[in-house]
């Protein structure tokens, strides 16, 4: 295996940790339990109203419906 594709696997874990999402069509994006959002601390959505939350919610519903 040549020093590059090397480099680029044994790298590959520090790149996930620090990315987010391709958000892609959006249907496998949670809105309230995923990290998606890029500015967002922990790219995820906060609220204070944890009881009227659906965690089921995906992206694609709030931006087709």
């Amino acid at each position: 295996m040549s020093y590059t594709w090397y480099s680029i696997i044994a790298s590959r874990e520090i790149v996930k940790k620090g990315s987010i999402w391709w958000v892609g069509d959006r249907t496998s994006i949670h809105v309230w339990d995923d990290k998606w959002l890029p500015n967002v601390v922990h790219g995820i959505l906060q609220s204070d109203w944890n009881q009227v939350i659906d965690h089921e919610l995906l992206l694609a519903k709030l931006i087709y419906h």
